[in-house]
C-alpha cells in the first residue's frame, strides 16, 4: 500500500482540496484510495503526536506510541480490504501558524516533529507534498489569522522579524527529507495551483483519475480588510487605520521594502527547486500540463532503518550554507 502525505503548509488553499475530495469520496473509493483529512486525523487518530517539540509530556509520548500503534493497525486493515493508497493531508503535521508567528520562524523543529511520525510510514512506499507560497503573502495570511484569533496588531519589529528570519522552503524541504529519506519529495508553487484542488491532486499521485468532480469552489481565503476590522472592532483593539487601511480589498502589513526582501527569498527558493533541489525534491511549476522535473536525483535513499543517510544529512546540512 502506498502513503501519500500531503502536508500544506498552512494558508495554501488546504479547505478548498478538503472540500474536494469529501466531494470526490465515492470516486476515490472507487480507485482504491483511502482518505484521511483533518476531520479524521484531529479526532484522536493522531492524537500526542502533533505537539510542539518543546511542549512535549511524558503522556504526550505514551499516547503517540499508541497512535502510532493505531495508525498502523489502520492500514492494515485498509490493505486487507483492498485499498492500494491512503492519502493522509493535515498542515499541523508541519506545525501551527500560530507558533510559525510566535516564534519569528518557519516551521521550527521540524524534523523532530516529523520523526515522530516515522514509525507509521516505516516499509511503505512514501510520496510527500509540501505547496510553498510568496513570503509576504504567507505571512500576511498568518497574521490576519492570527488577528481574528485576538493576536495584537504587528508591530514593525515583529514584522522586521518576519522578514530576516532564516528559515525558507528549502530549508522545510531539507528537514523533511531528513525525516524521510526513503520518501519521494515533491513540491509546487500556491500561485499556480490555489483554486485547482484537481491539479494538485494528480500532481500528488503522479497521475489522474477518472469520474473526478472538479466543480469545487476556492474556500478560505485570507479575509478582506472591511472583515479585519469588524473582527477588530468586536474586541479591543483599535481597527486598522492610516496607509495600512488604504487598500479596501487586502491587508498588506509589510512595507514595500519589506516586500523585496521576501520575495527575493521566495524567488531563491524557486530557483533552488527549479534547479533540481539538490537532489531532494521534484518541483512541479503547476502549468495546466504539469511539468515533473526531468532530474529525479535522490528520490530514493536506500535506508531500511528510516534513519537520514550520510549522502541525505550532508546535501541538508549544507542547504543553509550554500543558499543562506
Amino acid at each position: 500500500m502506498e502513503i501519500y502525505l500531503h502536508l500544506g503548509a498552512h494558508r495554501c488553499a488546504n479547505q478548498t482540496l478538503y472540500r474536494y475530495l469529501d466531494h470526490n469520496e465515492a470516486v476515490l473509493v472507487g480507485h482504491e484510495i483511502a482518505v484521511w483529512t483533518p476531520r479524521r486525523t484531529r479526532n484522536g487518530l493522531m492524537r500526542g503526536l502533533m505537539r510542539a517539540p518543546e511542549k512535549i509530556t511524558v503522556e504526550d509520548e505514551r499516547q503517540g506510541l499508541r497512535s502510532n500503534a493505531r495508525m498502523r493497525i489502520e492500514l492494515e486493515r485498509l490493505e486487507r480490504q483492498g485499498r492500494r493508497a491512503v492519502l493522509i493531508s493535515d498542515p499541523d503535521i508541519l506545525g501551527a501558524p500560530a507558533e510559525n508567528v510566535s516564534q519569528k520562524r518557519l516551521y521550527p523543529l521540524l524534523t523532530e516533529r516529523l520523526l515522530r511520525f516515522l514509525p507509521v510510514f516505516e516499509g511503505r512506499p512514501l510520496r510527500v507534498g509540501l505547496t510553498v507560497r510568496s513570503f509576504e503573502d504567507y505571512w500576511t495570511s498568518c497574521l490576519i489569522r492570527e488577528l481574528t484569533r485576538g493576536r495584537a496588531i504587528p508591530s514593525m519589529d515583529d514584522l522586521d522579524h518576519l522578514t530576516t528570519q532564516t528559515r525558507h522552503w528549502r530549508h522545510v524541504i531539507g528537514d523533511i527529507a531528513v525525516a524521510f529519506p526513503n520518501a519521494q519529495l515533491m513540491a509546487w508553487p500556491f500561485e499556480r495551483f490555489a483554486g485547482r484542488p484537481g491539479d494538485l491532486l494528480q500532481a500528488l499521485l503522479g497521475k489522474s483519475l477518472s469520474g473526478l468532480n472538479d466543480q469545487v469552489a476556492w474556500l478560505g481565503r485570507s479575509l478582506p480588510l472591511a472583515n479585519i476590522n469588524a473582527v477588530l472592532n468586536d474586541g479591543s483593539q483599535a481597527p486598522l487605520t492610516g496607509e495600512i487601511a488604504k487598500n479596501r480589498s487586502r491587508w498588506m502589513p509589510f512595507n514595500a521594502e519589506h516586500q523585496r526582501v521576501l520575495r527575493a527569498e521566495y524567488r531563491r527558493d524557486l530557483t533552488w527547486l527549479t534547479g533540481g533541489a539538490q537532489g531532494l525534491a521534484r518541483y512541479i511549476d503547476g502549468r495546466q500540463t504539469p511539468a515533473f522535473r526531468p532530474d529525479d536525483r535522490g528520490q530514493t535513499y536506500n535506508d531500511a532503518r528510516g534513519h537520514c543517510s550520510a549522502q541525505v544529512r550532508g546535501q541538508t546540512d549544507g542547504i543553509e550554507k550554500r543558499m543562506g
